[in-house]
């Protein structure tokens, strides 16, 4: 790998950029030249752009881009440069330009499989297939070849692609296998569709479906090789190899395969620079002829069949699918609707059983403490009696031993009359003591009373806010078991109508769809009368 390369390059434009590098146009000696310089920022980086500069050396062949040389330049060691023959334009920006037919599309396909053939013959997984890869050798559809055949197609940039050490790729280069026939059906449709999206979601008979609609008016070949490209399972897709025999008759090739060509001399191509030769043992070689020389490949005319037949029961599949799925979801939302009916029945009557368990713990908790109460109050007044009458008793014997006292003092008899007491009698002393007592046992009975009214009219209405509050509870509960019922009903009621009217959705993209078909095989038809 030379350190001094880069001075022999004059830049004269930048062309593009990618993933992980910058591409200009150069001119060395009269010569002009793509130059690819890859960005390295660490030693896995570098290691992948110098194994990139060997599988492109270890690969030659017509449909893969050569390298003419791989350098580094001296002041920036972190840049592997790769200088390539330079391409007018790629797929994608040549059939924002160009409508190829079918039979071009065909040949494309045939070009493409050859290529990808002979790159999993030397053990080497491509795995970034897509129309910005693949240069094209012209920017016009019909001036590549003197017998009117579509110019030649070049797989490119191999940054992610890798080297095994076996022969053959094997199951490894499933992938490239779809990448293929997305390619084939964006050159036949011109739609840069994400098949892998459009293949989630769907059964097999859609997606097939779905590829026939795309697919159109193409040539039953390369709708064949799209459909055998685009299996979901890796397993299920056939090796390259396989592909071009079966699209062939006959058995395939690593290497390219005889074609049908018109020599046609080397020279500037119109509208951008010359386009490089396409390997050291190309076609041109194999076949003897002068190297000034390019052969291009000349399919056999035909005309552009179409495949009805196999669409119309591509779409009665799919119909009869679509109502399948249409009775297994009406059945479905049945069970569904029992289901939630027999939960919301299940769990009304739990919330009732609950609701009851709770009224008669509450019931007998009220009852529990109004016994406590009762039986409290009932203390307390036994309580309070007995201590009434001891305090009567004790005042009464006091009064008693108070007057015997006197009775029996020796200093009664000095005592004056002025200052006797007056006589009593022992007996209405008594009666006066016990009418006092029993009145003022009556006024604290009475007052007593009183607050035993009091504190019943209280328990009273503290059971009267506790049953009120209950009753409101209950009334709250019952409201929202209506709004979570009538909720329930709502989002059933807005289910069955998005139901319905996705169903109508799809009856009516169903009928655009085949209105769309009819359309297009009509036209097909009056353009095969035509043709």
């Amino acid at each position: 790998m030379g350190m001094s390369a880069a001075d022999d390059y004059t830049r004269r434009a930048w062309i593009g950029r990618g993933r992980y590098a910058d591409v200009f146009h150069v001119q060395r000696g009269g010569q002009e030249y793509a130059l690819k310089v890859i960005q390295c920022h660490t030693e896995k980086e570098l290691q992948t752009a110098h194994k990139e500069a060997q599988i492109l050396r270890h690969l030659k062949h017509s449909g893969v881009v050569s390298l003419v040389e791989c350098f580094q330049r001296q002041e920036k060691t972190d840049q592997v440069c790769l200088v390539l023959p330079i391409y007018p334009t790629d797929l994608l920006k040549f059939l924002q330009i160009n409508s190829p037919t079918p039979a071009d599309v065909k040949d494309w396909a045939f070009q493409l499989m050859e290529a990808l053939a002979y790159i999993h013959s030397q053990g080497v997984v491509h795995n970034d297939i897509s129309p910005v890869n693949v240069l094209v050798s012209s920017t016009s559809l019909r001036t590549d070849c003197a017998r009117g055949a579509p110019p030649a197609l070049t797989l490119t940039d191999f940054g992610m692609s890798r080297m095994l050490d076996r022969g053959s790729v094997g199951p490894e280069g499933a992938k490239d296998v779809w990448d293929l026939g997305a390619v084939v059906v964006f050159m036949a449709t011109k739609k840069q569709e994400r098949l892998l999206q459009q293949c989630h979601g769907r059964t097999e008979a859609m997606f097939e479906a779905y590829l026939g609609e795309q697919l159109i008016g193409a040539d039953p070949t390369v709708f064949k090789i799209a459909m055998r490209c685009l299996q979901r399972r890796d397993a299920n897709r056939p090796t390259v190899d396989d592909l071009l025999q079966d699209a062939r008759g006959g058995p395939a090739r690593g290497g390219p395969a005889p074609r049908s060509c018109t020599p046609m001399p080397d020279g500037p191509s119109p509208g951008g620079p010359k386009p490089s030769p396409r390997g050291g043992s190309g076609a041109a070689q194999a076949a003897g002829r002068s190297p000034g020389l390019q052969l291009r490949w000349q399919p056999k005319t035909h005309t552009a069949p179409h495949h009805t037949g196999l669409l119309e029961t591509l779409l009665s599949r799919q119909h009869a699918l679509d109502e399948k799925d249409k009775h297994q979801r009406e059945e479905q939302h049945q069970q569904a609707d029992e289901h939630r009916s027999h939960e919301a029945q299940q769990q009304q009557q739990q919330r009732q059983r609950q609701e009851q368990k709770w009224l008669a713990r509450v019931k007998e908790q009220r009852e529990r403490e109004s016994k406590e109460w009762q039986e409290k109050v009932q203390r307390a007044r036994e309580r309070q009696e007995k201590n009434e009458r001891d305090r009567q008793q004790q005042e009464l014997d006091q009064r008693v031993e108070e007057r015997s006292a006197r009775a029996r003092s020796p200093h009664a008899c000095h005592v004056g009359p002025s200052h006797r007491e007056p006589s009593e009698p022992l007996s209405l002393t008594l009666r006066t003591l016990e009418k006092k007592k029993r009145l003022e046992t009556e006024y604290k009975e009475k007052e007593r009373l009183a607050k035993e009214q009091q504190q019943e009219r209280s328990e009273k209405k503290r059971l009267e806010k506790e049953r009120e509050e209950e009753e409101r509870l209950k009334n709250e509960r019952q409201e929202k078991l209506k709004l979570e019922k009538e909720q329930q009903e709502k989002k059933r009621r807005e289910k069955e109508e998005q139901e319905k009217e996705r169903l109508e959705n799809e009856r009516q993209e169903m009928e655009r769809l085949k209105k769309e078909r009819l359309e297009k095989e009509r036209l097909e038809k009056e353009r095969l009368e035509k043709e």
